[in-house]
This record gives structure tokens, sequence and C-alpha cells, in this order.
């Protein structure tokens, strides 16, 4: 999330447009990092070939 937060901010600074609020950066990092949890918890469940249970009336 570091990485790209730096991104956005160099991006803005090399245009001449600084960020005003560091928080503006933070909403835009947000949605990539829960994206990025996403397809770790995805690869992990392919690569050990288990099956997602959405509930916990599947398990039973």
């Amino acid at each position: 999330m570091v990485m790209i937060s730096r991104t956005i901010f160099l991006k803005r600074l090399a245009a001449g447009d600084p960020p005003t609020d560091r928080d503006d950066l933070i909403e835009r990092a947000a949605p990539v990092a829960t994206a990025r949890k996403i397809a770790v918890l995805m690869l992990t469940l392919w690569k050990d070939e288990t099956e997602y249970q959405w509930t916990k009336e599947a398990t039973a």
C-alpha cells in the first residue's frame, strides 16, 4: 500500500498538483489493498485445492 500511495503522490507532484490531504491518497489505495487480500485468499485456496464454504451450515 505504501508503494501505491507513493506512486499517486509522485504523479500528482509531477503534474504540478500536490495533494492537499493525505487521506485522499489512503482512500484511493484502500480498494487496491482489499483486492490484493482477496487475491491472496483465492490463490491459497486454489493451491490447497480446498473448497470455500460460504456459510457455517454448509460444513455441517
